[in-house]
C-alpha cells in the first residue's frame, strides 16, 4: 500500500513538471524563431535603405530636358505657307497680266521652261535630301537633325530659292512682267518675317553647330 502511495505522488508531480518545462521549451523555441526572423527582416530593409542611399535617381540637367523639349517642338508655325505664297504670286500675276496686259519685250519662253524646271529640280532634291535625313520638310514638324549637305552646301534655303526660281520661269514662259514684279515684296515678306522664325529656333535647338553652318553658307545663295 505504501509503495502504491508513492507511485501514485510520483506521476502527480511529473505531471505537474512536464507542462511547465513543455511551455517554457515551446516558449524558447518561439522567441528564438520570431528573433531570426526579425533579425532577417532588418538586414533586408538595411540593405535596401543602403542601396538607394548608394545609388539615388540621377536628375536630368536642364539643358537636356530643354533640348528633348525642343525636339518635340515644331519648327516655326507660319500664318500663311511658302507654298501658298508662290503659287499666289503667280496666279495675281495671271490676273494682273488680262486686266492690264504689261509683257517683256521679246520674250523668252524657252530660257522660261529651262528655269521653272531647274527650280522644279531644286525643291524635288531638297525634299529628298530631308527624307534621306528623316527629317520632316513642313517646318511645323518638329525635327531632329541639322542638314547641312547636298543644295544645303551652298544655300541655307535652297527650297525657298527654288520658290523664286520658279516665279522667274513662269513669268517668261508666260511673258508675264507682273509675277517678276510681284516676286520682290514676297522675297522681301520670306527674308523678314519666315526664315528668321526658323533660324531663330534652328539656333535653340543646335547651338553652336548651327551658328557654325550660318558662318559657312549664306541664308540665300
Amino acid at each position: 500500500m505504501v509503495l502504491d502511495n508513492k507511485k501514485k505522488t510520483t506521476k502527480k508531480v511529473v505531471k505537474k513538471v512536464t507542462p511547465k518545462i513543455t511551455t517554457k521549451t515551446t516558449a524558447k523555441t518561439t522567441a528564438k524563431t520570431t528573433d531570426k526572423t526579425t533579425a532577417k527582416i532588418t538586414k533586408k530593409i538595411s540593405s535596401k535603405s543602403k542601396l538607394s542611399k548608394a545609388s539615388p535617381k540621377k536628375a536630368t540637367p536642364p539643358e537636356i530636358s530643354k533640348k528633348i523639349a525642343l525636339t518635340k517642338t515644331p519648327i516655326a508655325k507660319h500664318s500663311i505657307q511658302p507654298l501658298f505664297i508662290l503659287i499666289g504670286v503667280l496666279l495675281l500675276g495671271i490676273v494682273l497680266d488680262a486686266i492690264y496686259g504689261w509683257q517683256f519685250y521679246n520674250s523668252k519662253k524657252l530660257l522660261g521652261f529651262v528655269i521653272v524646271l531647274l527650280g522644279i529640280a531644286g525643291i524635288v532634291k531638297s525634299a529628298l535630301q530631308f527624307k534621306e535625313g528623316n527629317t520632316p520638310l513642313n517646318t511645323e514638324k518638329p525635327t531632329e537633325r541639322l542638314i547641312k549637305n547636298g543644295l544645303y552646301r551652298y544655300s541655307r534655303n535652297p527650297n525657298y530659292l527654288s520658290f523664286f526660281v520658279i516665279g522667274l520661269g513662269m513669268a517668261l514662259v508666260l511673258n508675264n512682267f507682273w509675277i517678276l514684279i510681284l516676286e520682290v515684296p514676297s522675297f522681301f515678306f520670306f527674308n523678314r518675317q519666315i526664315i528668321p522664325k526658323e533660324e531663330k529656333s534652328l539656333l535653340l535647338l543646335f547651338g553652336k553647330d548651327y551658328q557654325q553652318y550660318c558662318a559657312k553658307v549664306r541664308r540665300w545663295f
